[in-house]
């Protein structure tokens, strides 16, 4: 990630201590990737295969987020949505079938104590080495970072799971009728597992619609073909460049 900051600093012509206050803002109540919502479907609500969609923010000034590829050596290759002042991604999928979206919540003081490095770091790990749920669940238990955020996944097997990161804490909760949710808190994610049961199978424009919550702004990842469709358009992560 070190790296990535570097290279990151260098094409944008500013120093990386500037990066540094942008991704450290993240781990605060005022960061670009909070306030997000995130639905993970197993294939029978599909009616396909398995699906996992995530909100995305919108500024008086329009869209911040860009789609973004990323090939590092020996890794694997995945396309992502990310801001453009940002290392990790805020959600994507890699060539191997594991799909990520990560959500930021405002944390309280105590969760920050002793951080290491905000979690949102976390999701761009897992998508250059993990190739499934169980593998990027045991890298964010085994790895320092703090703040609160939760990573929600589903690989191309079907296996969903939610990584809930509070400072040092790491709770992982798994699917209930084939739908998981990440949200800011649990009146939300009731409504959303509410909608999702009254829908029944949701095709990917249903879903995009139902997490967008009425704005249009989402993206929406299918680990088993590993493409992400966002803004209608469907790209692939095997083509990463």
């Amino acid at each position: 990630m070190s790296e990535r900051l570097a290279g990151l600093a260098r094409g944008a012509g500013v120093s990386r201590a500037t990066l540094e206050v942008l991704l450290a803002r993240e781990l605060g109540a005022e960061g670009g990737a909070c306030g997000a919502q995130a639905i993970a479907l197993a294939p029978e609500r599909s009616g396909a295969g398995p699906l996992l969609a995530r909100s995305l923010p919108l500024s008086g000034r329009g869209a911040p987020w860009f789609l973004r590829r990323s090939a590092p050596e020996h890794d694997w290759r995945s396309v992502e949505v990310a801001l453009p002042w940002l290392v990790p991604a805020l959600t994507g999928v890699n060539e191997r079938g594991l799909a990520v979206a990560a959500l930021v919540f405002p944390p309280a003081p105590a969760d920050l104590v002793a951080c290491a490095a905000p979690a949102l770091l976390l999701a761009q790990d897992c998508l250059q080495r993990c190739d499934d749920v169980q593998k990027a669940i045991e890298w964010c238990e085994r790895r320092p970072a703090g703040g609160r955020a939760a990573l929600l996944f589903a690989d191309a097997s079907g296996e969903l799971a939610e990584v809930a990161i509070t400072g040092s804490e790491r709770r992982v909760r798994r699917a209930r009728d084939g739908v998981l949710v990440s949200a800011g808190d649990a009146l939300r994610i009731a409504e959303l597992e509410k909608a999702c049961a009254a829908a029944g199978a949701l095709t990917p424009a249903a879903l995009g619609a139902l997490v967008a919550d009425g704005n249009g702004a989402h993206a929406v990842l299918d680990p088993s073909a590993t493409t992400l469709v966002l803004d209608g358009i469907r790209h692939e992560a095997a083509l990463g460049a």
